[in-house]
């Protein structure tokens, strides 16, 4: 059978099979941009509405959250999983905090854009040596894809995706010491710590550690995808 593509997408696959074909195991699901309605759909679970709050900005391909003002959006997906796999295309503005975490233990993504840097956590602090780091160039305002993952207990990895040179470009490691968490995964949580402000454009997560290849496929797919939606990295 021949596929047919509509230019104006009117017979094209959904948006989030078009931008992340690889699904199994994925508990969440978000393409942000349009309106607060669009944005907190979970793909993952059949349209389940994530709560948002706070009024963030949003554009049509991404949107823009900001701790000193409260916004946040919790995806309703608690941070049980022993195995996780977190996905997300997003970029600093300002501060420094948390982006997309789980805060009690604090397990996801944090940003310190001051100190030009991504860290995933998924243990009981937010410091080194518990995270995985990746150091960005100096005054970066550059969307990019990262992939953190780890098994609760043994080590955290981070994988940052850099335009014009690919996925892998920049990779941190580190040992875990910690445990599972038990809240759910916020973006850009206000809790008093920093004061960052982000926008970002997808994010999904995975209750397993995605393979090497599978990794490569999802950013590959992210790239091309959100290409089209004017969010380049």
């Amino acid at each position: 059978m021949t596929a047919l593509r509509s230019p104006s997408g009117a017979f094209a696959r959904p948006v989030s099979a078009v931008l992340n074909p690889v699904r199994d195991g994925m508990v969440a699901e978000f393409v942000f941009g349009g309106d607060a309605d669009t944005s907190r759909r979970n793909l993952a679970q059949r349209g389940k509405l994530a709560t948002v709050n706070g009024a963030p900005t949003w554009s049509p391909g991404y949107a823009r959250f900001s701790n000193s003002l409260g916004q946040n959006m919790d995806t309703g997906i608690p941070a049980t999983m022993r195995d996780l796999t977190m996905v997300s295309v997003l970029r600093s503005i300002s501060g420094s905090g948390e982006a997309i975490i789980s805060p009690s233990p604090i397990t996801g993504f944090i940003l310190a854009h001051t100190n030009h840097e991504w860290r995933f956590n998924n243990s009981v602090t937010a410091n080194p040596p518990q995270a995985a780091s990746v150091v960005l160039t100096p005054g970066e305002t550059d969307f990019r894809c990262g992939i953190g993952w780890g098994s609760f207990g043994t080590v955290s990895s981070l994988s940052v995706g850099q335009a014009g040179i690919g996925f892998n470009s920049a990779v941190g490691s580190q040992a875990n010491a910690g445990s599972r968490g038990g809240q759910n995964f916020i973006v850009a949580p206000n809790l008093g710590v920093g004061n960052v402000t982000f926008e970002i454009a997808y994010l999904s997560i995975y209750d397993r550690i995605l393979t090497s290849r599978e990794r490569l496929d999802v950013y590959q797919s992210l790239r091309a995808g959100l290409t089209n939606r004017a969010v380049v990295f």
